[in-house]
């Protein structure tokens, strides 16, 4: 095998390194280089670019020309960072206003960028790229060291804003008895939304839990335990956890009464 320079490996194929390719594929480290070379871009700032999307869509003409090229410009902006501070008594209280502070902190540095919103409960949205908040001299670093700290705790979710959509969708329709499904449940952001909605719920004695349950489905078993790992801080009594296809999802029955139960709701996402 010839020399090949420091920055390139040969495609899987055409000999060379094997392994440094699987690895470097695994770890997205690498584009496509010139003469069917693999380039090692480990430190160079993402393009979100392809041109093979570009080539291929482009061909399809599924949009006129002026709209394709705003919605590639959407594709290619980077997304927020968003969270929501989790339901979970007094210590919920302290990081809401923490989260107060910061957003008074950042809003000088980059005004209007740190948004309460006004759709979700307790949720937030930082228009700032993540690199941006992982800079050491943004200003910032303090507030990143908040999110993992307080995600690690359980007390604050980390989650896409339009992830937070779908279980909204449910909200008018919950009871403190309402049966709910979520058939695709990992990692657990959807799903805590559901427990906060239903523990939401009016009740007859508000002392004690909902009558109601969430079930949550997972077909692959690690991301069950990744499931169970997020959700353990809601310490809920109505959180039940399953792995089945979502597409063969068995029938429950009463284990008293033998009576088929049916669920008054399901969130497929």
């Amino acid at each position: 095998m010839g020399k090949k320079g420091k920055n390139y490996y040969k495609r899987k194929g055409l000999g060379g390194d094997q392994h440094h390719q699987s690895q470097g594929a695994e770890q997205g480290q690498e584009n496509q280089g010139p003469s069917g070379w693999r380039y090692d871009s480990r430190g160079d700032k993402p393009t979100f670019q392809s041109d093979a999307f570009d080539e291929y869509y482009n061909t399809q003409a599924l949009l006129p020309p002026e709209e394709w090229k705003e919605t590639v410009e959407c594709l290619r902006t980077p997304l927020p960072t968003s969270f929501r501070v989790m339901d979970l008594g007094v210590s919920s209280e302290i990081v809401k206003e923490q989260a107060r502070k910061f957003q008074e902190e950042i809003s000088k540095l980059h005004p209007g960028q740190f948004q309460e919103l006004p759709f979700v409960k307790d949720g937030y949205q930082v228009n700032l790229p993540r690199p941006v908040l992982r800079a050491p001299l943004s200003g910032l670093k303090s507030f990143h060291e908040f999110l993992v700290n307080q995600g690690q705790a359980g007390v604050l979710m980390r989650q896409e804003t339009v992830s937070m959509l779908p279980a909204l969708a449910l909200r008018g329709e919950l009871q403190q008895d309402s049966l709910v499904l979520d058939i695709c449940s990992a990692p657990g952001s959807k799903t805590s939304q559901l427990l906060e909605m239903l523990n939401e719920c009016p009740r007859p004695d508000p002392s004690k839990p909902p009558e109601g349950m969430v079930v949550a489905n997972e077909l692959v078993v690690k991301r069950a335990h990744l499931l169970i790992h997020r959700l353990r801080h809601h310490n809920s009594p109505n959180l039940v956890v399953t792995a089945h296809a979502g597409q063969a999802f068995p029938s429950c029955f009463d284990g008293v009464t033998g009576r088929k139960i049916e669920f008054d709701a399901a969130l497929c996402d």
